[in-house]
């Protein structure tokens, strides 16, 4: 079989443009054509001014750097040293440039001075799909994950380990102190040491107070200050944060595969999950409204299961651990409206005795005769109170989970939560192993919850490639922002 001819110095016969040598359907046309729409309104949300200085040298548009920006959290380049190699060297972003090559000290200052506006771009991408009628209103699941933050557990100390760490700094300055006091000529300068030393001491000495002031907090950063030490659900630990994510399927058609939209992503410090549920279907429901809602047990409560219910936004979640199970469980006993009583398995009354708050929230106490309970053949089973006897506490939030028991008993819900796990778990690992998103690159909660908004925004649109033809139609309909020479 003869070789092809290879020929490194082959000029061009006719020129293509840079446009010709890009496919068609590649994901970079999607991201210049979702920035090319853009509105004056959504560049000054982003704090982006579009009209030019008259004076110094030209710089670059900011459409170029967004564009380079979006595709690089799509495709796992995230460092702006990264994005400038890549802005010489790749297609796509040289086409996303038109050509230039902007250095990295211009891409991360576009970035560090818009990343927080860019938050909103999460929601044009949601937009988009809806009037495309992607989104399958029918189910969206909720999740979170813990990432790495730009902090190490080796830096990360309780109460006790700062202490030990101040009392060492503190010898060490005396040392570096004395030393740089008798020095001679000929010594090392140690005026920076020290200086390093006493800067040490300050953020040693700010994390003690940090801890001082949080009740439940037990573990801080000398790196991150708002980055938890959080246990991951497979063992080991994480100093990073709790990343959220509201997630749909996208309405399959003709030859366009099934994929994920996400329609929330927020952040939290919180290690555990629960309380977390209504803030992030508030925030899913702010283009449209899913029809149900699913989650796993790590959001279950009380306390979210009303306020979805006043809020009229049913759910699929498990209890999780329960002792429902229990023979002498307070649902295996009988009420009787007519008298306001229960009556336990062993038929014994429990009169009600009080009114009461739990979780400052109205409750009645109901409770058995403790001289019934101590002859009772259950005792010690079902209490083990020979001053009190068996007492039960009814809430408005008991009743909301008795109804919660009897809707996840149905097989509609039973459906939706065998759906839960390919709604949801497959996005995490998306943003984690294709976009580099198994770490945060930044530092604080503020940049934190714009990086994983960027990370979010880059998956829609990489989930909106794959119906390129249609979205390309649909933003080429309103007209781009005009480039600015």
């Amino acid at each position: 079989m003869p070789w092809r001819e290879l020929n490194r110095l082959q000029g061009w016969l006719m020129p293509p443009t840079m446009d010709e040598l890009l496919p068609e359907d590649h994901p970079a046309r999607v991201v210049a054509a979702f920035v090319d729409s853009l509105t004056p309104e959504d560049w000054t949300a982003m704090g982006v001014a579009l009209e030019p200085q008259r004076m110094g040298v030209p710089a670059y548009h900011p459409r170029a750097l967004l564009g380079v920006w979006l595709y690089g959290f799509m495709t796992g380049v995230r460092s702006s040293r990264k994005l400038e190699a890549a802005c010489r060297e790749q297609l796509p972003y040289l086409w996303l440039a038109g050509g230039q090559q902007p250095d990295h000290n211009t891409l991360w200052r576009f970035y560090q001075a818009h990343r927080a506006g860019m938050r909103g771009l999460l929601r044009k991408t949601i937009e988009a799909a809806a009037v495309l009628d992607l989104i399958d209103w029918d189910l969206q699941a909720v999740d979170g994950t813990k990432i790495q933050g730009d902090a190490s557990n080796r830096l990360t100390f309780n109460e006790e380990q700062l202490q030990r760490l101040e009392e060492r700094t503190l010898r060490e300055i005396d040392h570096l102190e004395a030393a740089h006091d008798i020095g001679n000529a000929s010594a090392p300068n140690l005026t920076a040491p020290i200086a390093e030393a006493r800067t040490s001491l300050h953020r040693i000495r700010m994390a003690q107070h940090q801890l001082q002031l949080s009740a439940n907090q037990h573990f801080v950063s000398l790196v991150d200050a708002d980055a938890r030490m959080m246990r991951r659900p497979h063992g080991g630990t994480v100093t990073g944060y709790n990343a959220q994510a509201v997630s749909a399927r996208l309405r399959a058609k003709g030859r366009e595969g099934e994929s994920l939209l996400l329609l929330a992503a927020e952040v939290t410090q919180s290690p555990v999950d629960t309380g977390e549920l209504p803030r992030l279907v508030d925030a899913a429901a702010e283009v449209g409204r899913a029809q149900l809602t699913v989650a796993d047990a790590g959001y279950f409560s009380a306390d979210t299961l009303g306020l979805l219910r006043e809020r009229g936004m049913p759910v699929v979640m498990p209890e999780g651990r329960t002792f429902k199970d229990h023979p002498y469980h307070w649902r295996h006993f009988r009420y009787e409206p007519e008298r306001d009583r229960y009556i336990c398995p062993e038929d014994k009354l429990l009169k009600r005795r009080q009114q009461k708050f739990t979780r400052q929230t109205p409750a009645k106490l109901y409770g058995a005769d403790p001289a019934d309970c101590r002859v009772c053949p259950a005792f010690g089973d079902c209490t083990t109170s020979e001053l009190h006897g068996r007492t039960i506490t009814i809430s408005e939030q008991s009743e909301v989970l008795e109804q919660h028991r009897r809707w996840m008993q149905t097989e509609r819900a039973d459906a939706a939560l065998r759906r839960r796990p390919g709604l949801i778990e497959s996005v995490f690992g998306i943003i984690k192993e294709r976009q580099a998103g198994h770490r945060f690159l930044l530092r604080s909660i503020e940049a934190v919850e714009a990086e994983w908004s960027l990370l979010a925004t880059a998956f829609n649109l990489r989930a909106l490639s794959k119906h390129s033809r249609r979205l390309l139609e649909l933003l080429a309909s309103e007209p781009p922002t005009p480039a600015t020479e």
